[in-house]
């Protein structure tokens, strides 16, 4: 694939991110596998895309 092709995809799936998809459905509709997804939405920028994302809480040693 591409260059063209890989920008074009990763802006798909930012859009559809932004639509407020989840990777397990962008994957689904899009006929790709969760690594897939992750690599494209890597290119247009962790930080926008991630922002929204809840984590738990770091563990620390007592």
């Amino acid at each position: 694939m591409d260059v063209t092709k890989i920008t074009a995809m990763s802006e798909i799936v930012r859009e559809l991110s932004q639509l407020g998809w989840d990777d397990n459905k962008i994957g689904k509709e899009l006929g790709m596998d969760s690594d897939e997804v992750l690599r494209l939405k890597q290119i247009n920028g962790l930080q926008e895309l991630f922002a929204d994302r809840q984590y738990s809480r770091a563990w620390t040693v007592k």
